[in-house]
């Protein structure tokens, strides 16, 4: 009874995601045609290079590369020799992430785990929480370097400054007390920060480099986003970097559009308008740095695609 409860909840919730995603998604196009023009909107990519998207486009790869490399290395034991088909698992679920409403998508991490290398959930899932927790960090952090770039730090700050920095270490060193602590709770919050605990690399190495690709990633991504930002507003770079910033956090909001539409580029929008761009700028910056994104995003999955069928051909 408990498991027919728990399958029409889930449903319900997929329902509510849906009804809630595609309306603003619909509203967003309408009011940008209405208040701006789409073709105006894209008319300001003549602006750049087509050279220059190009590079921008494979900087972008690169960092789905790393991310890549960032699970082949967590999963190693279970992944080793099967580099390929991690790339897919990746592709995969880097495109139904960015696609599906409400952060859904990230559903398909454990089910093609499970299905693709026999992962189970109880691993899978709270290895994603891990990844989940040093991306959020690595934002924060690059978050607060740009809002306070050119400011003087006060004597206090810097060591509070390096405590945030330092705290996926003190996760680290701390997951045995942190675990024992929880106990058995079956408070929702305390299982999730079980489940994050338990995804904590056991090793000192794994651990170092699954955060040095963290960081790496996210410095090279947002490098991109500036640029382009920059393109389209002439904004410096520490500003285009917080409005791409801000843009990213708003994924982990508990409604947006479907594939982030709308409330992606509100974020990114919203501190532009308040650096001084125009209403018409920010949004088309935003608008525009969303359709990148996108567009690898679509790029990425179709190539996930057919290279796991060239995979499956050429096991058979």
């Amino acid at each position: 009874m408990n498991k027919d409860n728990q399958q029409k909840r889930k449903r319900l919730i997929s329902y509510w995601q849906w009804f809630v995603a595609v309306p603003i998604l619909i509203i967003f196009v309408v009011w940008v045609e209405y208040k701006f023009g789409w073709v105006t909107f894209l008319k300001a990519w003549q602006r750049l290079s087509p050279a220059a998207v190009v590079i921008a486009l494979v900087l972008i790869f690169i960092t789905y590369f790393l991310r890549t490399v960032r699970f082949y290395y967590y999963f190693y034991p279970e992944m080793r020799g099967r580099f390929r088909l991690c790339l897919c698992l990746f592709l995969t679920h880097n495109f139904f992430n960015s696609i599906l409403p409400m952060r859904s998508g990230e559903i398909a991490f454990p089910i093609l785990m499970k299905r693709w290398f026999s992962i189970s959930m109880g691993r899978s899932v709270p290895g994603l929480l891990w990844f989940r927790f040093i991306d959020l960090h690595t934002l924060l952090i690059l978050s607060i370097f740009a809002v306070l770039y050119g400011y003087v730090v006060t004597f206090y700050g810097i060591p509070l400054m390096f405590l945030l920095i330092l705290l996926p270490v003190g996760f680290y060193l701390s997951r045995g007390i942190i675990s024992n602590f929880i106990g058995d709770s079956e408070f929702r919050l305390w299982v999730i920060v079980k489940k994050l605990v338990n995804g904590i690399p056991s090793t000192p190495k794994v651990f170092t480099m699954t955060w040095i690709l963290t960081v790496t990633n996210w410095v090279a991504k947002l490098s991109v986003f500036s640029w382009l930002i920059n393109q389209f507003t002439r904004l410096t770079f520490h500003k285009s970097l917080f409005a791409g910033l801000v843009g990213e956090f708003t994924s982990v909001l508990p409604i947006h559009g479907l594939a982030g539409a709308g409330t992606y580029e509100t974020g990114v929008a919203a501190p532009l308008k308040a650096y001084g761009v125009s209403l018409e700028n920010s949004v088309q910056a935003a608008v525009n740095l969303h359709l990148f994104i996108l567009s690898a995003v679509f790029i990425g999955g179709l190539t996930g695609f057919i290279l796991k069928w060239l995979l499956s051909f050429n096991s058979e």
